[in-house]
């Protein structure tokens, strides 16, 4: 499955929090099935995607950050796999 992780740092971390993300962040590594990476270019968040059938690593994750920042996880389709079902659905 793959899905994308949308994440927004808590606002107003002081600067020791923010060594604290980067520590977490480089214990962990790139997690499970991890495509791609990106940041916001504001600095407030970001975003991931990732092929993995293991939703519980997902849930791990956004576990291990909560308190640095809010986390919202979305399976996704490529659009050429979402066609047949919407043309079914149109009938």
């Amino acid at each position: 499955m793959r899905f994308v992780t949308e994440y927004h740092l808590k606002p107003n971390q002081p600067k020791a929090d923010v060594k604290r993300l980067m520590d977490v962040f480089g214990q962990r590594g790139a997690e499970a099935g991890e495509i791609a990476h990106y940041v916001r270019a504001d600095g407030t968040g970001g975003y991931t995607i990732s092929d993995s059938d293991d939703f519980d690593a997902a849930y791990a994750a956004a576990l291990a950050y909560s308190e640095f920042m809010t986390v919202t996880i979305n399976p996704v389709l490529k659009v050429e796999d979402a066609v047949g079902p919407i043309f079914a659905y149109l009938g």
